[in-house]
């Protein structure tokens, strides 16, 4: 029996992306079709959260700072790169 080429998916491309699989090899490149697919979701969600994360620090109120104009993260981070030559 003759393996006919139809999808549920009724995008034009995923016919044409199967167009010229092997009948034998129709299953395989099904499942990297999905594959990649879901890869490229996974990719558009990291992208959505990240600018959500953007807007959130947009509209975040700004650190005090003390009267130096440094905040308390950036003293702390400060005292990580300053050397101590107290040895």
């Amino acid at each position: 029996m003759k393996a006919t080429k139809h999808t549920f998916y009724p995008e034009p491309e995923v016919a044409q992306a199967l167009k010229n699989a092997p009948s034998k090899k129709l299953s395989e490149r099904v499942n990297q079709l999905i594959m990649k697919g879901l890869s490229k979701e996974r990719e558009e969600s990291i992208r959505a959260e990240y600018e959500r994360y953007d807007r959130e620090l947009a509209h975040a109120p700004a650190r005090k700072k003390n009267n130096d104009g440094l905040s308390t993260t950036m003293m702390m981070s400060k005292r990580l790169f300053e050397n101590d030559d107290s040895d």
